[in-house]
């Protein structure tokens, strides 16, 4: 019987009398397990692998003694990590290693993977500094309105301008009655429910009045065709300000919609048909009193 893909990168990585071999091998079992999990990437499996990778590992002076395409590999593991592990110190690495590659005079394409992490994780100083240290088409980063000092983080999201070159941070308010949705125009299942709650004017008018719209944009702002999106219909879409803030809530995942009410999840719906919709709708305004 055959081992799983996981298992057995975890198996060769302690072939050699129980130890763990090199650092590159071991940054590239991560690389593999995420190639290999790519349908339904399997976080705890990636984290189980990275951990054998070890923090002094990263540190700038031990950086200095691999060879670069150990860098590029480590580099892209690091990239998978932080993802489903969002810690500072994996961010710090990341910077790390693409100064010790820009020092080598080879960075690849670690300029798009730095911005695509530093945008999931909405570390949007170091979006706008790299932007202007290495502009780009690709790099971009809109007027941010960022939060008032001392806010507390919670639910929140950013609001789009009309022409999209501006974010907005509003706090969102949970006491509800309130639909939180999960949607995008660039899902086409998001798009077949929008355009049934555009077409019903006493759809729309609940959308308008008692939800929020949230398109994650994980890794890259396309404020300026949400923008369009918003002038084009009459739907109105919102950008995720930090995950961290919606306790409870999976956004990345669309379409999905959740009704709350003080504070409370009390029904949800999730990868519905449209011809379905309205029934599943009725039953979740019921729960927070909005039917």
């Amino acid at each position: 019987m055959s081992l799983p893909v996981n298992l057995l990168v975890l198996v060769v990585l302690f072939a050699s009398n129980g130890e763990a071999s090199d650092i590159k091998t071991r940054a590239e079992a991560v690389v593999t397990i995420d190639r290999n999990e790519r349908s339904g990437s399997d976080a705890e499996a990636i984290r189980d692998s990275f951990r054998l990778i070890e923090d002094h590992e990263l540190k700038p002076p031990r950086l200095k003694n691999y060879d670069t395409r150990t860098l590029e590999v480590l580099f892209d593991a690091v990239s998978i990590a932080s993802d489903r592990n969002p810690r500072p110190e994996l961010s710090r690495a990341l910077d790390d290693i693409f100064e010790e590659c820009l020092q080598r005079g080879f960075i690849g394409n670690m300029i798009d993977g730095l911005y695509s992490r530093y945008v999931h994780q909405r570390e949007m100083h170091k979006v706008r500094v790299l932007c202007e240290r290495f502009p780009s088409k690709t790099c971009y980063l809109p007027n941010i309105v960022e939060a008032p000092a001392g806010s507390k983080e919670g639910p929140a999201v950013y609001t789009v301008s009309e022409n999209g070159k501006t974010l907005t941070y509003r706090a969102v308010d949970l006491a509800g009655p309130i639909i939180v949705s999960a949607v995008s125009p660039g899902c086409h299942f998001s798009n077949d429910i929008v355009k049934l709650i555009e077409a019903d004017p006493i759809l729309i008018g609940l959308f308008r009045d008692h939800a929020v719209n949230i398109e994650s944009a994980p890794y890259s702002l396309d404020a300026e065709d949400l923008a369009q999106a918003n002038r084009k219909g009459r739907f109105r879409y919102e950008i995720l300000y930090r995950a961290a803030g919606w306790k409870g809530f999976e956004l990345s995942s669309t379409p999905q919609f959740y009704f709350v009410k003080d504070g409370k999840i009390a029904h949800m719906i999730n990868g519905v048909k449209p011809s379905e919709f309205k029934e599943r709708l009725k039953e979740g305004l019921s729960k927070i009193g909005l039917q």
